[in-house]
């Protein structure tokens, strides 16, 4: 349907049922119609003179630059585009899935760029990622997860060879091998931030603001927005915050202390049948199996419970949705994965205990992360296995996506958002967890068995104070934003109020004829 009649343009065409209570229905859009909405929605593209700059269908020779008009959008650009266009119809959509009328909305694959992709991305063992085929195919969320982890990765291989180095010499290198650990994650963290600039600003994501369009599932009345003045879906921020701090704040905190009390119902049961004696070794294993167990269950439901909650919270843009449901799952993740951990390392004090727990399971990157700089004193191995999951890690979840998944939606994102924030605390938490255990390592207090233990104490509160200060001086030392990056949007900036001159002499003289 044209769009003077309602309509927004698109070419829909209807596939025959499978069977007889359903069907597909193919919706896309013509080259011009997505050239239209490219400039609509201020897509940013590189012109003739390697500028990056908002889109606009007059100056389309001069962004084609020798190619044709079809190769200027990439596939993860005109899927955005498409759906886009399909959420302007936001209430009918979210009713009609509601409802279940429409059962599910996805992308198609295309086979033949999917294909193509995944030849050199999952298939080589040794070849750098195609990171910028993965942009343009999967669109920047899913490209810079991928890069977050091929740059974690090869960071991992400092701690790993200061691991091999500390497992060869004394446990006299122990206290310098942590402390080395400790910086270098602080100085990964800062650097990670600065290729984020990097990358945002090369993918046209820099500029990206709480002012993007609300959510689908965002809910409101009516109204227009006082900046776009679009009538767009309107709901106080108030009654958000009530939600949060009043309702899903009491809720997390007793799902964590719930989590925590199942951790120590394990630990005294375990502890009861060892002490007794009388029963067999595999018997005494029993609590920590079913805790095992039971963790996974409750990462299970915790997780679909933080969705439930977020949504409920109705936040307006995804980027806040997302922020808030990481939040409560980084929080639950923590209790549920290094509390037992801390209860052993500090309750138990039994540092032996601690060093046979298994390192085989990383199922997500911020655990991961966790177990590698958390604990570093007590197991400096712990990076080597980090790294040898994550070299399969890429290719299998490369696989997975070109092979086995739905092609995902694509979506814009400039930084990693919540989880930058999340790795961050992570990271001050393993400066004073390290320092702690140190403290407690029987290893280095039989080296000085005559100091005053309060004198210890103190030193290693100093020696933890004085890390944490050099962590503040990096994340000060270390711009955000490289000095190519400064100039080229100051650059564009320019650029960008030059050519807003021209437009208004331009007009000016066509009003004056």
């Amino acid at each position: 349907m044209e769009n003077k009649h309602g309509g927004a343009e698109l070419l829909v065409r209807a596939h025959p049922p499978i069977n007889r209570q359903s069907f597909t229905i193919h919706v896309s859009a013509s080259l011009r119609k997505l050239l239209e909405l490219a400039e609509d929605l201020e897509v940013r593209k590189k012109d003739g003179n390697g500028i990056l700059r908002e889109f606009t269908v007059s100056e389309l020779n001069e962004f084609c630059g020798g190619k044709s008009a079809e190769d200027l959008l990439t596939l993860a650009e005109k899927q955005s585009l498409v759906r886009h266009e399909l959420e302007n119809i936001r209430a009918l959509l979210v009713a009609c899935l509601h409802y279940k009328i429409i059962k599910q909305i996805f992308p198609l694959h295309d086979v033949q760029a999917v294909c193509k992709l995944g030849n050199s991305w999952y298939l080589p063992l040794y070849s750098k990622q195609p990171y910028e085929t993965i942009r343009e195919y999967f669109g920047e969320s899913i490209a810079l997860y991928f890069q977050f982890l091929g740059f974690y990765t090869y960071a991992l291989l400092v701690p790993m060879i200061l691991g091999f180095v500390q497992l060869l010499t004394s446990s006299g290198t122990l206290v310098y091998f942590s402390i080395i650990n400790v910086i270098w994650a602080a100085l990964f963290l800062e650097l990670w931030r600065r290729k984020c600039t990097e990358l945002a600003f090369t993918w046209g994501t820099i500029s990206m603001t709480s002012l993007d369009e609300p959510r689908p599932n965002f809910r409101g009345v009516m109204g227009k927005d006082s900046v776009t003045d679009r009538l767009l879906p309107q709901y106080p921020r108030w009654k958000t915050n009530m939600k949060m701090y009043c309702v899903s704040l009491p809720l997390v905190i007793l799902c964590m202390f719930g989590a925590f009390i199942v951790m120590l119902i394990s630990f005294w049961c375990e502890d009861m049948l060892r002490k007794a004696g009388t029963f067999p070794p595999m018997v005494v294993y029993i609590p920590s199996t079913i805790y095992a167990g039971l963790i996974y269950v409750m990462n299970l439901i915790y997780r679909q419970f933080a969705t439930y909650l977020t949504e409920w919270e109705n936040h307006r843009t995804q980027s806040q949705f997302d922020r808030h449901r990481v939040t409560k799952l980084v929080l639950f993740e923590f209790v549920n994965n290094f509390m037992s951990l801390f209860y052993i390392a500090f309750i138990i004090q039994d540092l032996e205990m601690l060093r046979t727990d298994p390192y085989d399971d990383y199922l997500e990157l911020f655990v991961q992360f966790g177990y590698v700089f958390l604990f570093s004193s007590v197991y400096p191995m712990a990076a080597f296995w980090a790294v040898f999951n994550n070299v399969l890690e890429i290719r299998s979840d490369a696989f997975k996506l070109c092979c086995v998944y739905q092609r995902p939606m694509a979506r814009k994102v400039k930084d990693t958002g919540a989880w930058q924030r999340s790795f961050q605390a992570l990271c001050t938490f393993a400066v004073i967890t390290n320092c702690a255990l140190l403290c407690f390592l029987p290893s280095l207090k039989n080296k000085s068995p005559d100091t005053d233990p309060t004198k210890w104490f103190l030193g290693f509160v100093l020696l933890e104070h004085a890390l944490l200060g050099l962590k503040q001086v990096l994340h000060y030392a270390i711009p955000d934003k490289p000095e190519w990056v400064r100039i080229a949007l100051a650059r564009s900036n320019h650029l960008s109020k030059q050519a807003l001159k021209r437009q208004v002499l331009k007009k000016e003289s066509s009003d004056a004829k």
